[in-house]
């Protein structure tokens, strides 16, 4: 099964039949959505195909009531997207949305690295510096039940996510976004250093891609695009179709529950 963990939706007349096409053509099986203006069309959209979409929900880190995160489980959000809090990711003021977000049990997705400025001749306030991958270093240690998944693993920031996911078995991250276009294979290979057996390996069992989900995170015409990156990545640096299958799939399962229903 191949299931793309960074999907936006909108409520915009045929956004369904695109995706769903989409998805058909490049063999994904599920997504996970999230309209990050209004929950109910991600919920609507599972509601129709409850075999293709994946929930998430969505409200703002420091300006909305962490109790929002008990609304949109009762609705049927399955994770939580986060972007644009009003503090830093570490600021202890967010610990309460972390602290409910662990409490049901519930991946979610955090965006770190730039934020994409689509009009620029508008003038408008979002803090880059607020979601640094670093910043998730505390939240990891403070919430340890919590699974958090990095968006863009930091772009352009990628070696702090990179010893993140070293260090914390509850830290995962996605590639989508720019940077593979912008990183060599060769960047990623001395990046995860620790792919290969060290001392260091009895302390994190685990290897970089086994905390890899495969997103795209890109008009649905697209998609092709980060996939067949991300695959060449994988491929590139001699990683064995275990890890492979884990990375489009197996191991987004496994943070969805979707391997206990």
């Amino acid at each position: 099964m191949i299931i793309d963990f960074h999907v936006h939706v909108s409520d915009r007349e045929g956004c369904t039949e695109e995706l769903l096409k989409a998805m058909d053509e490049n063999g994904i099986d599920m997504a996970v959505i999230f309209d990050c203006g209004n929950n109910e069309t991600a919920f609507n959209m599972q509601k129709a195909h409850p075999d293709r979409f994946i929930p998430f929900g969505y409200i703002r880190w420091g300006a909305d009531d962490p109790s929002g995160i008990d609304e949109l489980v009762d609705q049927g959000a399955k994770g939580l997207k986060v972007i644009r809090p009003t503090m830093n990711y570490n600021d202890p003021r967010l610990f309460p949305y972390y602290a409910k977000a662990e409490q049901h049990g519930l991946p979610t997705l955090m965006h770190t690295g730039i934020v994409a400025r689509g009009k620029p001749d508008v003038p408008s306030y979002d803090d880059t510096s607020r979601m640094q991958a670093i910043w998730l270093d505390g939240p990891c240690r403070m919430f340890p039940r919590l699974n958090i998944i990095v968006a863009h693993m930091g772009n352009p920031a990628h070696e702090d996510a990179g010893m993140m996911a070293r260090w914390h078995p509850n830290f995962y991250y996605d590639l989508s976004g720019s940077s593979l276009l912008h990183r060599s294979h060769q960047f990623f290979r001395e990046l995860f250093w620790w792919d290969k057996e060290t001392r260091f390996s009895r302390r994190n069992p685990w290897r970089p891609f086994e905390k890899m989900v495969f997103a795209t995170d890109e008009p649905y015409e697209q998609m092709h695009e980060p996939m067949a990156e991300q695959r060449a990545l994988l491929e590139a640096l001699d990683q064995p179709q275990e890890i492979i299958d884990k990375v489009f799939g197996g191991t987004a399962a496994k943070l969805l529950k979707l391997e206990e229903s």
